[in-house]
This record gives C-alpha cells, sequence and structure tokens, in this order.
C-alpha cells in the first residue's frame, strides 16, 4: 500500500472521518519505556470473576464470608479493586489445602 494512504484518514461520507492505526497495539506497547521494578496488575470484581470463572455475585459473597479472600482497594473512588497477584495467591493457597486434604483422607 501507498504510505500516505495509510497516514490520511478515510472519508466515510459525511461526519467525521475514520481513525486508521498505522502499528498494532502490542507494538505500541512495546515501545513505551518500562518502569524500573515490578509494575502490579490490577483489576476488578468483575476481571476477578472472569479469572476464577464464577459470578460477580460469587465474588460479592466470598468478601463477605471468607476471611481469606485479599481485601479489595480503592483506585480513583472505585472500592473493589485487586491485585492479580494476591488473588493468583488465594488461589494457589485454596488449591493447595484441598489438595492436602485429599491426600490425608486417602
Amino acid at each position: 500500500m501507498n504510505e500516505q494512504a495509510i497516514e490520511t484518514p478515510v472519508r466515510r461520507g459525511p461526519g467525521r472521518p475514520r481513525k486508521i492505526r498505522t502499528e498494532p497495539v502490542a507494538l505500541e506497547l512495546q515501545r513505551q519505556p518500562q518502569p524500573s521494578g515490578v509494575v502490579p496488575l490490577v483489576t476488578d470484581r468483575r476481571g476477578v470473576a472472569r479469572m476464577i470463572g464464577k459470578s460477580i455475585s460469587s465474588i460479592k459473597r466470598l468478601e463477605r464470608n471468607d476471611p481469606e479472600w485479599p481485601k479489595p482497594f480503592a483506585i480513583g473512588g472505585h472500592e473493589h479493586n485487586y491485585l492479580i497477584a494476591d488473588i493468583e495467591m488465594y488461589l494457589t493457597i485454596k488449591a493447595r489445602g484441598a489438595q492436602d486434604s485429599r491426600t490425608s483422607a486417602s
């Protein structure tokens, strides 16, 4: 394709032109300077529900009833954010506990 055609927006009739990306998003993210140290990854209730294959109401139930469930924190006024590492650690602990109970019962 012509380089000039890629960078100029395509008109779609009356209205605003369509935005065209010249490179995939992954390449743009790779070019950004990475901060030194580990960047914690954060998700909300919906993301946690997708991670563990449960509903949002199940996540709310865990928040209320399970004392080992990681505590949510606020970012920008939204109070139900979790570190993904904390959720993964919780799942690992629960899985090990289930495996230990199976081996001791046998």
